[in-house]
């Protein structure tokens, strides 16, 4: 069943900016064109010859045929625009957790290849233009497009339960495993996914059925996400710190993330290096380079999971090398808590970088 989506003619409301001109044609239909003294009734009638209870049909018209079959298409979209909820980031993210392989954290090999499909569906199940009509005294093209329910529903209901299968093996885990990195990783995943399936499940509703199980919202596993960091203690040590600038800047942006920092026992360290080195002076001014990186350790593996460095050492100047170097490091702080929007690309905060770093943690089987 789930092979319907590789066959027929889709379109996609659901993955954000869609415009008439966005369909590509190679969803237009081989239908030949009706006689222009043949005027259809679906013309002005949509619904009598397609019934309402197996189809949802639409009419779009147009100076040309592959402008009026895309509209026809636009308009079987618009029906679902009120009920689905995917922005463009979400989508991202779920074809970004696919595409690196973490469909294997669902055990069954089937579910895994719908869950790959599904992450590539950038249409509505089972439309396809069925009809187009030529109105030669108007010079006037119209199309019908047609989306048939039994052909879409178990496409969406399939693409469902796969997700709730691997919603369950990604938070189906012992409590030491869960208030680690990864465990953080796998609930914010879960919510991405369950988002995903409240798009699908909204369009379930509107074909008129509804889904086996109930639809959690991602928040759910998102606050809970909140909740493991919140168990997690990061370490922080600074080498050739000065006045602990640099600890302040970076522990705030650790407890930004929700983060406990402190302890000497923690799993997790985040170890960062200063470095100040001169540079040769310039129009009477004393030059200063600083350079940091800092990288979070797993101490029960010495793996280093979040390497992070400035892209290139940057540098101040002043008339004395000591003033010089404070100017360093206070655009060091500036630039852990705020980033660098002048560079190409920019840099991230500290945590920004590591909020991005940790939706993308999480480990394949």
């Amino acid at each position: 069943m789930f092979n319907t989506i590789a066959k027929y003619t889709l379109i996609l409301f659901i993955f954000l900016n869609f415009s008439c001109a966005s369909v590509p044609s190679a969803q237009q239909s081989p239908q030949a064109v009706t006689p222009a003294d043949s005027r259809p009734v679906w013309v002005s009638n949509r619904y009598s010859e397609f019934d309402r209870s197996r189809y949802i049909a639409e009419v779009g018209a147009a100076s040309t045929r592959e402008m009026a079959e895309s509209q026809a298409l636009a308009n079987i979209a618009r029906q679902f625009e009120t009920s689905i909820s995917a922005d463009q980031t979400l989508v991202n993210n779920y074809q970004e957790f696919v595409r690196n392989g973490m469909t294997s954290w669902s055990e069954n090999t089937t579910n895994q290849e719908i869950i790959r499909t599904a992450s590539n569906i950038d249409f509505l199940v089972g439309t396809e233009i069925r009809a187009v009509w030529h109105d030669t005294r108007t010079n006037t093209f119209h199309a019908v497009a047609v989306m048939e329910k039994a052909r879409a529903i178990p496409v969406y209901m399939e693409i469902i339960q796969a997700n709730f299968d691997l919603i369950n093996n990604l938070t189906t885990m012992s409590q030491q495993e869960k208030n680690t990195l990864e465990g953080y990783s796998r609930y914010w995943y879960a919510g991405v996914i369950a988002d995903m399936n409240r798009t699908y499940a909204n369009i379930v509703t509107l074909l008129g059925t509804a889904p086996t199980q109930s639809i959690v919202s991602g928040n759910n596993y998102r606050l809970e996400a909140q909740n493991i960091l919140r168990n997690i203690p990061i370490e922080i040590t600074v080498i050739n710190d000065s006045n602990r600038r640099i600890q302040n800047a970076f522990s705030a942006a650790v407890s930004d993330l929700g983060f406990r920092t402190g302890g000497n026992n923690s799993r997790y360290k985040l170890e960062v290096n200063v470095i100040t080195t001169p540079r040769p002076s310039r129009d009477g001014f004393e030059q200063a380079y600083i350079d940091i990186s800092a990288n979070i350790i797993d101490r029960q593996t010495n793996a280093v999971l979040f390497p992070y460095s400035f892209p290139s050492p940057y540098h101040e100047g002043h008339r004395t090398y000591s003033e010089a170097v404070n100017r360093c490091y206070n655009t060091a702080v500036e630039i852990i808590n705020n980033g660098d929007d002048t560079k190409n690309p920019p840099l991230l905060s500290y945590s920004q970088y590591l909020r991005d770093y940790l939706s993308h943690f999480i480990s394949g089987r």
